[in-house]
């Protein structure tokens, strides 16, 4: 710090106006310090001077009391300033310093690369599910193949030795004129006829062919009422129900006539059935023919009747007349049958016997070739004979008495 002669005192608007300068250069703030020591304590000594710019440096926060306001802010600002150049000489370089730690973290991320090392684990799994899966894809098909091939072997085993009773036809020799009820079983021998039919044949007795009349579905096609005549009728109808128990005709008719089957089988005839099921398409003329075909003894057809009044009942028979022109050269034999079964059902039952009805329009019995007749066993349109025609114990009834009246019809 040099003395100067020419030093005067700093008037206040020279120490606002050297302000802002001191701010921006560092290095004249002690000067400035100097001079305003040296003109407050009147232009004292070099060295007081000295001394009390040493002390203003080193006593920043007790400044001079004749200083203004605005010279202590600034003396203030520059102590701060001053303070701030004494603990960081080198404030230039601090702010490179902080700034390059954050550098440092992007250094530390590289080792993220590392987790890659996981995905060499993911190609194990794969390895071991293939092997899995093939061995039971394979036994499946094995077993499968074997256990199909023997049951389609073993039905046709059973089905040859089923037909072979046609062993017992040796033992036909044997008179069937009065065969016990354990004989026939032995005897019969069954076959498929024309049309559906069933043939149970024992021995050489004669055959009866039965008829359950209608089916459970009308077919309604037609076909000529008799050979040769251009009259055309439904090929066979449904038949009537109950008017109580809403049971079908057709249902009744086979009831009755599985029954029939097997007391006449039991009495050593042959017996040829039309139909043994509901589910069948047989018309009236093909029920004639299988009759025909066998030559059967006597074409029994069994029905049950219906009529408006339901105050109607009783049982009744429906054959040709002398005059029909295709079955009428058997009328006598017709007529027979017919009141021989009549009278043996009412016999049995207790029904009323309403007789003969002859008729020349029924397909059935104009096709026919042997001696026929048709049983109506009663009027389901009536309320009692309904309940009775459904009854098991009525039909076995009713199948004994038209047992009966064959067997009185051959003189048996």
């Amino acid at each position: 710090f040099g003395c100067s002669a020419d030093l005067k005192p700093i008037t206040d608007t020279e120490t606002s106006n050297a302000i802002p300068s001191q701010t921006n250069e560092p290095e004249s703030e002690t000067s400035l310090t100097i001079s305003f020591s040296a003109a407050s304590e009147s232009q004292s000594a070099c060295e007081s001077a000295r001394e009390t710019s040493s002390m203003a440096e080193t006593e920043t926060d007790t400044p001079p009391e004749s200083t203004s306001a605005d010279e202590t802010d600034t003396t203030i600002d520059e102590t701060e300033n001053a303070s701030d150049t004494e603990e960081s000489p080198e404030p230039s370089s601090a702010v490179p310093e902080e700034t390059l730690p954050p550098a440092e973290p992007s250094s530390a991320e590289a080792p993220a690369p590392e987790p890659t090392s996981t995905v060499p684990p993911v190609t194990e799994p794969p390895a071991t599910e293939p092997t899995s899966t093939v061995p039971p894809v394979t036994e499946p098909p094995a077993t499968e193949p074997t256990s199909t091939v023997p049951p389609v072997t073993e039905p046709p085993v059973a089905e040859p030795t089923s037909t072979t009773p046609p062993a017992a036809e040796p033992t036909s020799t044997s008179p069937p004129a009065a065969p016990t009820p354990a004989q026939p079983a032995e005897l019969i021998t069954v076959s498929a006829v024309s049309y559906g039919g069933i043939l149970y044949k024992n021995g050489d007795a004669p055959i009866i062919c039965i008829d359950p009349g209608h089916m459970a579905a009308g077919s309604y096609t037609k076909e000529p009422s008799a050979p040769g005549s251009s009259e055309m009728k439904a090929r066979a109808s449904a038949g009537t129900a109950g008017v109580v128990s809403r049971v079908r005709e057709s249902v009744v008719n086979l009831q009755v006539s599985l029954m029939l089957k097997d007391i006449l089988l039991a009495r050593g005839y042959s017996v040829l059935m039309t139909r043994e099921s509901e589910n069948v398409d047989i018309s009236n003329m093909e029920r004639a023919m299988m009759a025909n075909e066998y030559h059967s003894a006597a074409f029994v057809r069994i029905h049950c009747n219906g009529s408006t009044d339901q105050s109607v009942k009783g049982i009744l028979a429906v054959a040709p007349s002398a005059a029909n022109p295709y079955v009428g050269a058997l009328y006598e034999q017709c007529r027979a049958l017919s009141n021989t079964i009549l009278a043996a059902m009412s016999s049995k039952t207790g029904a009323y016997n309403r007789g003969i009805l002859q008729s020349d329009s029924m397909s059935g019995i104009n096709w026919s070739q042997v001696p026929v007749t048709i049983i109506e066993m009663g009027f389901m349109s009536n309320p009692t004979e309904d309940l009775l025609l459904t009854d098991s114990s009525y039909q076995l009834l009713l199948a004994a008495g038209i047992a009966d009246g064959i067997d009185a019809y051959f003189g048996r």
